[in-house]
């Protein structure tokens, strides 16, 4: 029995901004996002005065020695936005991230707290090592995990891929084809972080080693970066310029593990609430996993495509390494895994290409890129498991 949610196709993205990604910007992040949210309002035909919501993602880089705690500069929020867009709102809401304050945006347009939200997510790249480290002593549980090395993401994502590669027969080459085709879509998106670099085999394989298994290419690079989109409801985006993209359904993990410091906890504990979450999203929405024409994994860590699309039943558990090995995944194949470049392309601006591609595709947007028979799609976001890993679907068709 399908439990179909009474927002269901109830609220759409109608219009978008994105700014080019760049390690360091010359002017501050705020700048930034007020550049992306003017453009995402003009996109969707409307004026600052109309917007009554604001929502955002503002969590913010932890490392580097020119972290600076003041929005605008190291983070924005929806305050600095409302303060210097002089935003008359209704409802506003700060999240870690921008996936889910997208959710939060979704929920408060379907409730009536507000006609039309602004959405957006900036991620500021402070000067600096990104990995450093700056204590001389760990207390606590992390004395047991710091002094070896485990203080950064790339370490906590390197023992569960070394597990994965174990247990089910990968290999290092074996990513390559995958981290080679996201660099050979984002060639199409001008404002990506490595639009104009192209990727080979060696240089991929011949890569510096971040945390073995974790090459400098399994990591996306920290940016000056980020978009807005605008989300209202289904009936007033009939009027709006551009086909409306609505949001079907979403699924965030809930029974979160609590891992060591400094790492991501094991393989199994990551993929036991994610398909717990999956379940419940593919028999709300009434979907299977091969419905789905827009698939945008999360790759801020490039294994974790692969455990979204085993944690999400594209394919059985060990097998997604194997699946994007052909021209299976290119833009024209049957599943175009990462058309739109993810953030192994666009840099570290979390959800924001996922969403993104899945808009421009499914509103028919996407240009020459456009892929056939874009009418579904789903974007992920975080760690499968972790304590924000969200996932969301989308649809071109209201009654679908």
């Amino acid at each position: 029995m399908v439990d179909r949610q009474p927002f269901r196709n109830a609220v759409a993205i109608v219009g978008y901004g994105i700014t080019k990604s760049r390690r360091h910007a010359d002017v501050p992040v705020g700048s930034l996002a007020v550049e992306t949210a003017d453009q995402a309002i003009e996109d969707a035909g409307l004026t600052r005065a109309q917007i009554d919501g604001v929502a955002t993602g503002t969590s913010m880089p932890a490392y580097g020695s020119a972290r600076v705690l003041r929005a605008g500069h190291g983070f924005v929020d929806s305050g600095f936005l409302r303060e210097h867009m002089a935003l008359d709102t209704s409802w506003s809401y700060d999240d870690v991230s921008f996936p889910p304050a997208l959710v939060r945006a979704v929920q408060a347009v379907a409730s009536g707290a507000a006609h039309h939200v602004l959405v957006n997510r900036t991620l500021f790249n402070p000067a600096g090592r990104y990995n450093s480290f700056g204590r001389s002593a760990a207390a606590g549980a992390a004395q047991w995990t710091a002094p070896y090395g485990y203080v950064v993401g790339t370490s906590g994502i390197a023992m569960p891929y070394m597990e994965y590669q174990q247990r089910y027969g990968m290999r290092r080459e074996h990513m390559a084809p995958l981290a080679l085709r996201i660099r050979r879509n984002v060639q199409a998106v001008p404002e990506a972080y490595w639009h104009g670099t192209e990727l080979t085999f060696d240089g991929y394989m011949n890569s510096r080693m971040i945390s073995e298994p974790m090459c400098l290419f399994d990591n996306d690079i920290p940016v000056d970066g980020g978009g807005s989109f605008i989300v209202t409801t289904a009936e007033r985006a009939a009027d709006m310029p551009h086909a409306p993209v609505y949001i079907t359904d979403w699924g965030l993990v809930q029974d979160t593990y609590r891992p060591a410091p400094g790492t991501l906890g094991s393989l199994d504990a990551m993929y036991e609430p994610t398909r717990v979450m999956a379940g419940k999203l593919w028999n709300r929405s009434g979907w299977k996993a091969s419905d789905v024409r827009v698939p945008q994994f999360y790759d801020g860590f490039l294994p974790l495509v692969l455990w979204w699309m085993e944690c999400l039943g594209f394919c059985g558990v060990g097998e997604a390494w194997q699946l994007v090995q052909g021209d299976r995944i290119d833009p024209k194949g049957d599943f175009p895994l990462l058309s739109g470049g993810g953030n192994l392309g666009w840099g570290r601006i979390h959800g924001i290409p996922h969403v993104l591609e899945n808009y421009l595709q499914l509103s028919g947007r996407a240009g020459a890129r456009q892929i056939d028979d874009a009418t579904s799609g789903i974007a992920t976001y975080s760690v499968p498991g972790y304590a924000d890993a969200t996932a969301i679907l989308f649809s071109s068709d209201r009654s679908s």
